[in-house]
């Protein structure tokens, strides 16, 4: 499976959380269970950049629940609102390094990647791993994916304003670069975008229609 799992089997009181793509077995004998699948996203939420390492393996609850929780829900059968409470800790785990917090800051607000590094107090070598280890890409494609959206979003929006002044006001170095990026992210040209009614801007044409 793309995502993870909780598991907690009932009988023997022990909760594990399930890694990523982890290939499913049948349990003999058979026991009663309860679980909660969690996209990739939910995984890496409980145990942060490590989540690769949990591909096709798994990990004690105990080892990443509080322990009057855990024995809450062995007590109680793992009930709805116990369960729940559950998956709420698990997913506050992990706190991404402040550090890169002030980077994707600075890059939302239109910072350069000197500028970002500058504002998280590292230097830009040290910036570029830290920041892929959190977000999954390097500071310079976040930075090329928010002014993408940006972008995209006035095509979407102000189908009366001139590409050539989205590309201005979006730091684009001219229309010919704006469209070179569009075509290259979403394979439609900017008048094609600009065409479509207003909506979601992650959605975009596929056979002539927006999806």
């Amino acid at each position: 499976m793309a995502g993870g799992q909780v598991v907690f089997d009932l009988d023997s009181g022990r909760g594990v959380l399930v890694g990523l793509r982890t290939v499913s077995a049948t349990v003999t004998p058979p026991c009663r269970a309860r679980g909660v699948r969690l996209t990739g996203a939910g995984v890496y939420a409980v145990v942060g950049p490590d989540v690769t390492q949990l591909v096709d393996s798994t990990i004690d609850l105990d080892t990443l629940a509080p322990s009057p929780l855990l024995r809450r829900i062995r007590d109680g059968g793992a009930q709805c609102d116990d369960f729940g409470e559950l998956i709420v800790a698990l997913c506050c785990r992990f706190e991404v390094d402040p550090r890169v917090l002030r980077a994707e800051s600075a890059l939302q607000r239109g910072a350069s990647c000197p500028d970002a590094a500058a504002a998280a107090g590292v230097n830009r070598r040290k910036l570029v791993p830290l920041f892929r280890r959190h977000v999954g890409i390097n500071p310079k494609a976040y930075q090329r994916l928010v002014r993408f959206a940006g972008a995209m979003a006035a095509l979407r929006h102000s189908s009366d304003q001139p590409i050539a002044a989205i590309a201005a006001e979006h730091r684009y170095a001219d229309q010919a670069h704006l469209t070179r990026e569009v075509r290259q992210l979403t394979e439609v040209t900017p008048a094609r975008l600009a065409c479509l009614p207003p909506g979601p801007v992650n959605h975009l044409p596929v056979d002539g229609t927006t999806r």
